[in-house]
């Protein structure tokens, strides 16, 4: 068998699979007992055939290789059921009061607030609340300083839990941060907040972490000090260590759309490079007595010191864990295999954080590398010059395309948007700012006064200046990007399996690999005829979540209407977009319901404050109370589809009876958010 010849001299491959698998499927099929069954019965074939086998050593062998992988796999399971069981303790239910409370990272200010997050510790009923982290807002106030990493706070608040969208299409925040650690967020006004000082109580120490942080702190204001602009201040703190929150939005949009917005922050690149500069600094101690142990116990160090100096992201931690393999396997005299490196990397991550598998950072990380290790080299070399500058720009260039070439397919699929210029893009902004890079660091270490530094401060302004220019003139440039890019799960998954199939072919020159890639191609263009043909058939009413007012659209094949009341433009672009482009409407119509007002579209009438659709009618005036009734207004939202049907949950039906949608007022009572709003859809159902 070709395959597992093939990955038999890596076996984090295999391992790292096998651990995937069952991390998936606890996600799919989260029952712990069935799992559980599973396992004994999965264990006991296992045991009975090595009973039965016993004297045949080729399949003992190929059983013990399944019983290491089907351990591995109900570890996966296993971790993933603790991981959600440890996030459901962290999930406490807080109550308003107050609180005591640890600042643990650098505070941002956006919009006229200071961000950050805080450790709980305590609350004023003496009650330890260790595992609570709140994601906080503090409002700026020119009368008092904000909250520094490692400060300890009293705070007095009433911590919110953090709320989905819930609208069709919307990314879930809330699923995103619990994956974190963090359910709840709070905003604090000057009043409501004050640092403990550290004489008055005895306070725990800061730790390794926190005097790292505090690092990080002053050579941030080292920069803010230093008579840089300030957009030099913000792009050298992303670019070296890693703090965003003052970059400039416009540049961050520019680098976003054409492709190369890897770069602004600290990243897999940057660790690399690090790990380059690393390498040659210390390479003089090898020609010394014992100075292999000692550069390589330098490299190392050195390397998880920027990693925590950087913010210790999730990009970061995982390139450094990746290098520090390498770095490991090149001391002890083995193969570093990049594919090994790659692997034992993930499989450490996924058993820290299991959950991992599902954030976007991780998948283009491993995907951009798997990309580069698979390809770059066999592209490299269908174009081999004379001329080492030639050779270099190509390599640039296919290193540009195979990291960018397994990422693009999920890119499409999350954010409907493919950068045209990439290519040219990555081939001069990514050396420009490594470029870049050497000197920022040299101006970080360096007093902030002198000849030199005034030269590197000259030097860094100009360069500034040119990344900006460059990152407008690539993004002004024609089809810079292509938007509007629908693409479902299902599609997705087909042309992954078409790249992977191209893969075998071009590599291997497997002939079968070809008719799969066919096979693949195929299926793609008949399954996105269907998706057409399907939405040009659905028939769909959708009542969105909003804040103050209301929003529906009713859709009619590729056709959307949509009326809308006391939002504006900006808040009802937001609500539609991901829907509409989910549905692949392309003619979309809105109107706007003014009181009194009289409307007539295709697909409704509103007069005398009703909506009448498809021989059903509703007093609008009831969407406004409902939202009145509700604890927490635009909470869930609620969807109507003629094909395929919708059926309204059945514990909205008892109360659903209770309500009369004919009439102009509707009863209080006990109806909660949910329940009236079940009760309009359950109203114009077929």
């Amino acid at each position: 068998m070709f395959f597992p010849a093939r990955i038999k001299p890596y076996p984090f491959v295999r391992l790292l699979a096998a651990l995937i698998a069952g991390i998936v499927a606890y996600e799919f099929f989260p029952s712990p007992s069935i799992w559980f069954r599973v396992a004994i019965v999965t264990y006991f074939i296992s045991i009975v055939s090595l009973i039965l086998y016993r004297r045949k050593r080729f399949i003992i062998n190929w059983i013990k290789g399944y019983v290491i992988i089907q351990t591995l796999f109900f570890a996966g399971i296993f971790n993933t059921w603790l991981h959600h069981f440890h996030l459901e303790e962290a999930s406490l239910e807080l109550k308003e009061g107050g609180y005591l409370a640890k600042v643990t990272n650098i505070p941002g200010l956006k919009k006229g607030k200071w961000k950050c997050t805080l450790q709980l510790a305590g609350n004023d009923s003496g009650l330890l609340v260790p595992a609570i982290r709140i994601q906080a807002y503090f409002m700026d106030d020119s009368l008092k300083k904000p909250p520094r990493p490692g400060d300890w706070l009293l705070v007095s608040a009433r911590p919110m839990r953090l709320t989905a969208d819930g609208n069709p299409g919307a990314f879930d925040y809330a699923a995103f941060m619990a994956n974190k650690g963090m359910y709840y967020q709070a905003s604090f006004t000057p009043e409501s907040w004050t640092i403990i000082p550290g004489q008055s109580v005895k306070l725990p120490a800061a730790g390794i972490l926190g005097s790292i942080v505090k690092a990080r702190l002053i050579l941030i204001e080292k920069l803010h000090a230093s008579g840089l602009s300030p957009p030099v201040q913000a792009f050298i703190s992303a670019l070296i260590l890693g703090y965003k929150d003052e970059l400039d939005a416009e540049l961050k949009a520019n680098f976003t759309s054409i492709g190369v917005v890897h770069v602004l922050a600290v990243s897999g690149l940057h660790v690399g490079i690090v790990y380059l500069i690393l390498e040659k600094l210390f390479y003089f101690l090898v020609f010394i007595p014992g100075g292999k142990w000692l550069r390589f116990s330098l490299i190392f160090i050195s390397l998880w010191f920027y990693v925590f100096l950087a913010g210790f992201s999730a990009s970061v931690f995982r390139a450094a864990l990746m290098f520090s393999f390498v770095l490991i396997s090149r001391q002890i005299n083995r193969d570093s295999a990049i594919y090994n490196s790659i692997a034992s990397s993930a499989f450490v991550i996924l058993i820290l954080n299991p959950l991992a598998i599902f954030e976007l950072g991780f998948l283009f990380s491993y995907l951009a590398v798997f990309g580069i290790v698979l390809l770059q080299s066999f592209m490299s070399n269908l174009l081999v010059s004379r001329y080492k500058l030639v050779n270099k720009l190509w390599s640039l260039m296919t290193l540009s395309f195979t990291a960018q070439l397994l990422v693009t397919p999920l890119s499409l699929y999350y954010f409907h948007t493919f950068p045209v210029w990439f290519i040219p893009a990555n081939l001069v902004m990514v050396p420009l700012v490594v470029s870049y890079m050497y000197p920022a660091a040299l101006a970080l270490l360096l007093p902030s006064t002198g000849l030199i530094p005034r030269l590197l401060h000259s030097l860094l302004e100009t360069g500034y200046q040119l990344i900006q220019f460059l990152a407008a003139f690539f993004d002004a440039l024609p089809f810079a990007q292509i938007q509007q890019i629908s693409l479902d799960s299902v599609q997705l998954l087909i042309l992954y399996v078409l790249l992977i199939a191209g893969v075998y072919f071009l590599l291997l020159k497997i002939p079968n690999a070809f008719l799969y890639v066919l096979s693949a191609l195929a299926a793609f263009i008949v399954y996105s005829a269907f998706a057409d043909f399907r939405a040009a058939r659905q028939q769909e009413l959708v009542v969105f979540n909003t804040q103050g007012g209301w929003l529906i659209s009713i859709i009619q094949g590729k056709s959307a209407e949509v009326l809308s009341y006391e939002l504006d433009s900006l808040m009802i672009d937001k609500k539609l977009s991901p829907y509409l482009l989910q549905q692949r409407i392309s003619d979309v119509q809105s109107y706007v319901l003014q009181p009194d007002s009289t409307i007539v579209g295709a697909f409704f009438e509103v007069r005398n404050n009703y909506l009448f659709w498809k021989g059903k009618s509703i007093q609008l005036g009831f969407l406004t109370k409902a939202m009145d009734l509700c604890e927490f207004p635009g909470y869930e939202q609620f969807r109507l589809s003629a094909w395929p049907r919708k059926k309204i949950p059945a514990d909205y039906r008892q109360i659903v009876r209770s309500v009369s949608i004919s009439e102009a007022e509707i009863p209080l009572g006990d109806l909660h958010c949910l329940s009236t709003l079940g009760a309009w859809v359950q109203s114009v159902s077929y």
